[in-house]
C-alpha cells in the first residue's frame, strides 16, 4: 500500500498548523506530526478509519484524531 499525500492536503496541514501556533507553536507541531503519523499509517493498515458515508463506493475512508 502507497500513501500519497495531495498538495492540497499539505496545504491544509500548514493552514492548522498557523492556526493552532498562534496560541501554542509546540502544540501545533506535534498535531501536525500526530496527523502526519496518523495517515502514513495507512500503509500498514489501509482498512483502517470509516468509509465515507457520502461518498460509499469510493473506497475513501477518514480518520479521526482528536476533537
Amino acid at each position: 500500500m502507497k500513501v500519497v499525500w495531495t498538495e492540497q492536503a499539505w496545504g491544509r496541514l500548514l493552514e492548522i498548523e498557523r492556526f493552532i501556533a498562534r496560541d501554542d507553536a509546540r502544540a501545533a507541531t506535534r498535531l501536525v506530526d500526530k496527523l502526519i503519523d496518523r495517515g502514513d499509517s495507512l500503509k500498514e493498515h489501509p482498512r483502517r478509519g470509516r468509509r465515507l458515508p457520502e461518498l460509499p463506493e469510493s473506497g475513501l475512508r477518514e480518520l479521526i484524531v482528536d476533537n
